[in-house]
This record gives structure tokens, C-alpha cells and sequence, in this order.
């Protein structure tokens, strides 16, 4: 992947921080994941010296719309606008899996 502009300088800058923040192979990740399950979702982690974007394991994940109630709306298509995703949804195995809400807005 190459990067271009009118100003040297601001490639550069932009070529090494995509260098140290592992840039290019994050983007590739998205991209493999977006075209094998047609969505993409991941929880970033940001600190002053690094950006990590970890993707939801979408098999797992459940993505529920505004004012869907999964108690009461069985027969709903899930459809946007989003409000959270639903990780390990329904899952029985409490004692080593559990369930963890995420609201759309902590997401990538």
C-alpha cells in the first residue's frame, strides 16, 4: 500500500505512524473480515502510544436494533439503526462464558 499527497512531510508523517501502529495489516484485517461476514464489528483500544482495533468474533455476536427487546420480539428483523451488539448471546455455559452487552457507540 502507497500513500500520497502534496506535502512530503505529511507522507512521511503518515508512513510512520501507519508503521507503528500497525496500520496497513489492521486495514486488511477489516476489509478479510468485512467481505466474509458482510459486517464488521471491533472494540479499539487507545492509549498515548498505541491503536489496537480487535475484531468481534461475528459468529458470536448478535446486533440488536433501538427499541428491540429480545424477550418480546422474536419475529423482528434485525435491521439499523443499531443500539448495542450482544456478545455470546443466549449462551447456557455461564460458569465460562458469559454474555457482555456493548453499546454501538464503544465499537469500530
Amino acid at each position: 500500500m502507497q500513500f500520497d499527497g502534496r506535502k512530503k512531510l505529511i507522507v512521511e508523517n503518515f508512513e510512520r505512524w501507519a508503521r507503528r501502529f500497525n496500520f496497513i495489516e489492521q486495514v486488511q484485517t477489516m476489509a478479510r473480515l468485512l467481505c466474509m461476514d458482510g459486517t464488521y464489528l471491533a472494540a479499539m483500544e487507545v492509549d498515548i502510544d498505541d491503536l489496537h482495533l480487535i475484531p468481534l468474533f461475528m459468529p458470536n455476536t448478535t446486533i440488536h436494533p433501538k427499541g428491540y427487546d429480545a424477550e418480546n420480539d422474536k419475529d423482528v428483523l434485525l435491521a439499523p439503526p443499531v443500539k448495542h451488539a450482544v456478545i455470546n448471546e443466549g449462551e447456557k455455559r455461564e460458569d465460562k462464558i458469559k454474555e457482555k452487552v456493548i453499546l454501538i457507540g464503544e465499537l469500530v
